[in-house]
């Protein structure tokens, strides 16, 4: 894809400056309810697709799928982190099951005007069972750190979304490992 490079345009309100930043950026191309992505440095490609019978490719999670994907995965790799931090030696696997209920009026045209993305996101609910060699009080405290550090979830909730869930220790896969 050709075309000019725009430029991060910063919103008139201050912010912090960061001590540290990244950056990432991705270059893609769609053709009706299917689009092919790549990330700029590196090897990774990615498919977004609605399923065949809503006139997608079906080759590929569509956007909202990979939403919850997304934030799924940065409360694991958020979690891993602090666990790092902790000096916790057995941390994971960690189970999780995200549920998103979204009001889809705007995205299909019913909405009589945009809609605020806390009342798209109906209800968020993010659980999950953890393997770990510490204390439900210890995982709670990385649950907390999570909330506090997941930059995908403060996106959401800078929102106004509620993100609801419960973090468990899971004791059946530690008693058989």
């Amino acid at each position: 894809m050709g075309g000019k490079t725009s430029k991060i345009v910063r919103r008139k309100r201050q912010l912090e400056e960061p001590k540290t930043t990244g950056r990432f950026e991705v270059r893609a191309m769609g053709n009706g309810f299917h689009t092919d992505c790549r990330v700029e440095n590196s090897d990774f490609e990615l498919v977004v697709a609605e399923p065949a019978e809503k006139g997608g490719s079906g080759k590929g999670p569509n956007p909202m799928q990979y939403l919850v994907v997304s934030l799924t995965s940065c409360h694991q790799e958020t979690a891993a982190v602090i666990a790092k931090e902790k000096g916790i030696k057995k941390w994971g696997p960690v189970t999780f099951h995200t549920k998103f209920e979204l009001n889809t009026d705007g995205f299909l045209g019913l909405a009589k005007k945009s809609l605020p993305a806390y009342n798209v996101f109906r209800h968020v609910l993010l659980d999950a069972e953890v393997v770990a060699d510490v204390d439900q009080s210890i995982i709670d405290e990385v649950y907390e750190g999570v909330k506090s550090r997941c930059p995908i979830r403060a996106l959401f909730e800078s929102a106004g979304v509620i993100i609801e869930g419960e973090w468990r220790k899971n004791v059946d896969i530690m008693e058989n490992s």
